[in-house]
């Protein structure tokens, strides 16, 4: 069993062991001040927030809009199926965006003639917004000033501080202002007529009344910015809408006016699209009856010429195919004469509406649907020229659609043109033999029928457009008023949405518990260094010999025979830990050292040596650090030859150096000497060897202090001379880069028999025993 497993693992930074937790509650406990402080503070902040804060409510409103891949549509009535030219194209989709754009809200706020905020402050500076309604006085005949770019940051309000008879007293710009009643006041913000609407209580106010000075337009962009729409599911044609309001009065005003607005738009929009196409139509049916009248003049005259009333055709069967042939003619000619006026209007870039005419090409409904995008993509650039710039990406987007979808339909009717020329040049050479085939009739009778059959052509062609005129008409009477039905009117809750309480308080609650507890733990989670115990896990096949606790000391023994003192009790567990390990029938060389220079090596070394002393063991402590004087300068003696002379020159020998030691509190301390030019080299002497061994004659235990192996590599040059090699790590010093390195000499096995020791624990540690205690 590990030696840290058996002597060690009760104590407080033990890794996953019940002590464990109980020390992380002890260090919990021993801030409970900081726990009622950071309470204190959070919840008080919190409340402040909540008090001051002007709360806004939510305003809901439910619709369900008329969504043709959703809903029920009013044209599936079986009386409107012929007309598939009119039907909605509405989406849910684009109906949320329609709702929250910034156009329609200000078409609301100009409709309800909207401006301003208003709220009553109390003596605490505490703001409470006011329905405008509820207030004794209106201001009419509102208009905000534009500031100056340098004043834009202004606040621009007005605080009324008290209501006479004929003028009030309020605070513009923290300068007192008189204004007087019902007449045309201009200031530094805006220009109103002051009038009471109920006689108010004369004097000071209680509650002075903050007037902030907001625009219909800045009003209409808060209130945009605040509303949302949304579906519970993208199978649902039902939009809830909401809208976070100060004056929860004013909102359901707002919501109800902007369904109003809504429906009557879209209301409008469908039926001017009808519209447009019934002028074209009234306008076709003028030139066909027109040219109807002078066809049927033309009958009256022939008649009247030849003398006749009726005529009888000789060959039936030509003439009937003559009249299949013109007809088909005819109506190529029609339907040319239709793709020419399309591919007129389309040409024109600047006025290319088309709406009324594709409800006249039912032959082709690639060319109706092409029609119908062109037509999408004008009204689209129409509604974005009211609300954005003609350089917004958006609006070159479209208009790039505009024209894609305009040379498809110019392709596409040269296409067809093609076709039907084709076709009509045939129909005429057949006609041409048909005709040839009727010179034996009478010229008389084929000059009649002649005349006639343009006229039949021409009467089918005016009644097809009376039939889509009567559509149109029936059409842009039945749209509805509202196109979308109220679900739930605008209502709101007295409970406000923000801020909402209970979210800030148990936020606040976790906050103020958090932050202490990141203070007391967030060093070990956060740091580079190694804070607690568990940070050694790299290397937990390392025993532990004990941990050392921080105090600040002058003297460099911390442990005597008379000493109780916790940290002196340290060092004999440790003694304690080390010599269970041992054989001690010979001498034990013990080396210690360290990842970097400031970890406690040294002093470690000192009072190590010490207690092994105290036991009646005859220890040498040796200075290895041929860099610097350390051990020396702790110990206070005076300066002489020693290691280093030693193993760099012939006139210092063993002998020398062995009767050099100094007696030192019980302990034969070898000084270093003098400061070495090539310390690493000297450490691989043979004269080290030679030293040791003598020294392992008169002594039980030879510890060494060596420089940090960290930043040098003279330690690991003794380390087949040394028994044992202790490593010190120091809590909140030693980093975790520094025990990368440790770990790298141990996996190549550089150091024999390593253990631990942690210096500058600052963990209490109680001790109770015989006459003595100590906390």
């Amino acid at each position: 069993m590990k030696l840290s497993n058996i002597f060690i693992e009760d104590t407080p930074n033990a890794p996953f062991s019940g002590m464990d937790v109980k020390s992380k509650l002890n260090k919990l406990f021993k801030v409970w001040p900081l726990f009622l402080l950071s309470f204190a503070l959070v919840l008080t902040g919190v409340w402040t927030y909540v008090y001051y804060a002007v709360p806004n409510y939510a305003v809901n409103s439910s619709i369900m809009v008329k969504d043709v891949t959703k809903g029920a549509n009013f044209l599936e009535n079986p009386i409107f199926e012929g007309l598939n030219e009119f039907k909605s194209s509405n989406t849910v989709d684009n109906e949320m965006d329609v709702i929250q754009s910034g156009i329609l809200m200000r078409d609301v706020v100009r409709d309800l003639n909207l401006y301003n905020d208003y709220f009553a402050i109390n003596s605490v500076k505490r703001k409470s917004a006011i329905f405008y309604k509820d207030l004794p006085f209106t201001l009419e005949k509102m208009e905000i000033f534009t500031l100056n770019p340098k004043d834009s940051k202004e606040k621009k309000s007005m605080l009324v501080k008290e209501f006479h008879e004929t003028y009030i007293v309020a605070e513009i710009n923290d300068e007192l202002i008189q204004i007087d009643i019902d007449k045309l006041v201009k200031t530094k913000y805006a220009s109103f007529v002051f009038s009471y609407t109920n006689q108010p209580s004369l004097g000071v106010l209680e509650n002075p009344i903050l007037v902030n000075f907001v625009s219909p337009d800045e009003l209409a962009g808060k209130f945009a910015s605040n509303l949302n729409a949304e579906t519970k599911d993208k199978q649902s044609s039902i939009l809830y809408i909401s809208l976070l309001e100060t004056v929860p009065q004013r909102g359901v005003m707002v919501l109800d006016k902007l369904i109003e607005i809504y429906n009557a738009q879209m209301a409008e929009d469908k039926k001017e699209v009808a519209r447009k196409s019934l002028d074209f139509l009234n306008s076709q049916i003028s030139l066909t009856l027109s040219e109807l009248n002078d066809m049927e003049k033309g009958i009256e005259t022939f008649k009247n010429s030849k003398n006749v009333v009726d005529v009888q055709t000789d060959t039936k069967v030509y003439q009937e195919n003559y009249i299949r042939n013109n007809r088909e003619i005819s109506d190529l000619e029609n339907q040319i004469d239709i793709y020419n006026n399309v591919e007129s209007v389309v040409s024109q870039e600047t006025d290319g509406d088309i709406s009324g005419l594709s409800s006249l090409i039912k032959s082709d409904p690639y060319l109706s649907s092409m029609m119908t995008d062109y037509q999408d993509s004008k009204a689209k650039i129409s509604e974005y020229e009211k609300s954005i710039m003609p350089d917004n990406p958006l609006m070159i987007k479209q208009k790039s659609l505009l024209n894609s979808a305009r040379k498809n339909i110019i392709n596409h009717i040269a296409i067809n043109l093609k076709q039907l020329e084709i076709t009509l040049q045939n129909l005429t050479n057949e006609n041409a033999q048909f005709q040839n085939k009727s010179n034996s009739a009478p010229q008389l009778e084929r000059q009649y029928e002649a005349i006639s059959r343009d006229v039949e052509v021409k009467k089918d062609h005016y009644l097809y457009l009376i039939k889509k005129k009567e559509e149109t008409s029936l059409f842009i009477a039945s749209v509805p008023s509202n196109q979308a039905k109220v679900i739930e009117s605008a209502s709101f809750s007295f409970i406000p949405s923000k801020p909402y309480p209970p979210v800030l308080y148990i936020a606040g609650i976790f906050f103020a518990f958090t932050v202490p507890f990141a203070y007391v733990f967030g060093g070990s989670l956060l740091s580079d260094k190694i804070v607690v115990r568990s940070d050694l896990s790299s290397i937990s096949q390392i025993d532990v010999l004990g941990e050392i606790s921080f105090m600040k000391h002058e003297e460099p023994f911390v442990i005597n025979y008379k000493n109780n003192t916790p940290i002196s009790e340290q060092f004999r567990l440790i003694r304690s830990n080390f010599n269970y390990k041992l054989d001690t029938s010979i001498c034990k060389v013990v080396l210690v050292t360290s990842s970097i220079s400031g970890e406690g090596k040294t002093f470690f070394a000192i009072n190590f040596a010490k207690s092994l002393s105290m036991v009646g063991k005859k220890v040498a402590l040796l200075e290895y650090d041929l860099r610097k004087k350390g051990l020396r300068e702790d110990l206070k003696f005076e300066s002489g030859r020693g290691i280093s002379n030693y193993l760099t020159s012939n006139d210092f020998s063993l002998q020398d150096l062995m009767i050099s030691g100094n007696e030192v509190n019980g302990i034969t301390v070898y000084q270093v000497g003098k400061i070495a030019e090539n310390p690493s080299e000297i450490m691989y002497s043979n004269k080290n060897s030679d030293f040791i061994n003598k020294l392992k004659e008169e002594f039980d235990y030879i510890v060494i202090d060596t420089a940090p192996i960290g930043l040098v590599s003279d330690a690991l040059a003794l380390s087949e001379i040394v028994d044992y090699s202790i490593f010190i790590v120091r809590y909140d010093y030693t980093t975790k880069k520094n025990l990368g390195f440790f770990e790298d000499i141990l996996k190549s096995n550089r150091l024999k028999n390593p253990m631990i020791v942690i210096n500058g624990s600052k963990n209490s540690l109680n001790y109770a025993y015989g006459n003595y205690s100590h906390s």
